[in-house]
């Protein structure tokens, strides 16, 4: 007899069989031995093994097990956090803590529930029971580290087992994963993180299911310099997407960045209403202003240092320019002034000159004195022949 029709009576035969637990002796492990003993093979995937036992006939159940033509698993993802850490700009990542589960249905696991004679309705499976099970290959496409989140949930049940066969497996752990952040519009912007979870490659037929609860924040998740808005889920190519949005709280920058930077900007600016002849106001005014920002806000202010343009950035680069142009702009007027000083006293100086010289042309002129030969010189002869005034002369 063929190998493959051998294969397909035992699990023909195995599908006919149902587990009878000895109640109320019935233990987990017995359940779990006769639920994987036999024809179980956690290489196959529950659909594609469904669809084999279902077969009619060796051939049937070869073209099944070799066929593309089966349904995917649908794996259902959810996540509750108790934790997340500040992000991390410049490295962009957080930490995240919380527990991690998915489920899927796996026919072959189903068992006879208490109403139907059984022993449970579920049983939880210990780690070495879990790993005789089938399970989607799950991983998390941005954690790039992890750790477990509290001791003390080492030795809890790797997963649940519910009498249909539904599977659910948890983890308590904690995990460092990445957030590409937009700083463009620091500090009024909204990041977007999430969880991205993918099957590892070679593992087809895998389908994860996610809706808006698949997300839980607990009402332990807080931050100082956010707040968390809302949270979604969503499928992208394949990967499941557990995304939460944080908005930044500007109260920070409003009174520690915007208020201070502002009121320097605008005692630099009324250094412009000085006036333009007190140096020390105008020098003074600039210069300190431009000195308590450099030392001061550097330190209230830890911008990520990535190359890409930021809102805050240019806000505190143009104010810093604005003061150093209220300097160079006094640097300009006092030039000016100089030159007008120069100019003034060149024209002061001209000016006296040019008084001086009217002086000495419109001032009155003082009479000349005459002596007497030139009086003598002055006086016609026919005034000394006949007496007159000047005086006659005796003949000798």
């Amino acid at each position: 007899m063929p190998r493959h029709r051998s294969l397909w009576l035992v699990a023909l035969t195995k599908t006919t069989a149902a587990y009878t637990c000895a109640a109320p002796g019935g233990t987990v492990a017995e359940l779990v031995h006769a639920l994987t003993e036999g024809t179980y093979d956690k290489a196959v995937r529950p659909s594609r093994a469904v669809l084999a036992a279902a077969a009619p006939d060796a051939a049937a159940y070869a073209r099944a097990m070799r066929g593309a033509n089966v349904s995917d698993e649908l794996i259902y993802l959810a996540a509750s956090l108790s934790s997340i850490s500040e992000l991390d700009e410049t490295a962009e990542t957080f930490d995240a803590t919380g527990v991690f589960s998915y489920r899927w249905r796996d026919a072959r696991l189903a068992f006879k529930n208490i109403s139907a004679g059984g022993c449970f309705d579920a049983v939880d499976l210990s780690p070495d029971q879990f790993a005789r099970l089938w399970h989607p290959d799950l991983h998390w496409a941005n954690q790039i580290a992890t750790g477990r989140a509290q001791p003390e949930t080492r030795y809890a049940p790797a997963a649940t087992l519910a009498s249909d066969g539904t599977v659910t497996a948890t983890t308590a752990t904690t995990g460092t994963f990445t957030c590409e952040l937009d700083h463009g519009r620091l500090p009024f912007d909204t990041q977007a993180c999430a969880l991205t979870a993918g099957r590892r490659l070679g593992r087809a037929g895998e389908r994860f299911v996610v809706d808006g609860a698949s997300l839980v924040l607990e009402p332990t998740v807080e931050s100082l310099y956010w707040r968390f808005a809302r949270t979604s889920a969503r499928l992208e190519h394949g990967f499941a997407q557990l995304e939460f949005v944080v908005k930044r709280r500007r109260y920070y920058f409003f009174t520690n960045v915007f208020a201070p930077v502002t009121a320097f900007v605008v005692i630099a600016g009324s250094s412009f209403v000085v006036d333009r002849y007190a140096s020390s106001a105008r020098v003074g005014l600039c210069a300190l202003s431009l000195l308590i920002m450099i030392s001061q806000i550097q330190y209230r202010v830890k911008i990520p240092d990535v190359p890409r343009p930021i809102w805050l950035n240019a806000y505190l680069g143009g104010s810093i320019y604005f003061i150093m142009a209220c300097l160079l702009e006094y640097s300009l007027v006092s030039f000016h002034v100089a030159r007008e000083r120069s100019a003034a006293a060149r024209g002061a100086a001209y000016l006296a000159k040019l008084l001086a010289d009217l002086r000495r042309h419109h001032e009155p002129r003082a009479p000349r004195s005459r002596s007497v030969a030139n009086v003598a010189l002055a006086t016609p002869r026919h005034a000394r022949d006949d007496g007159g005034d000047g005086d006659a002369l005796s003949p000798s």
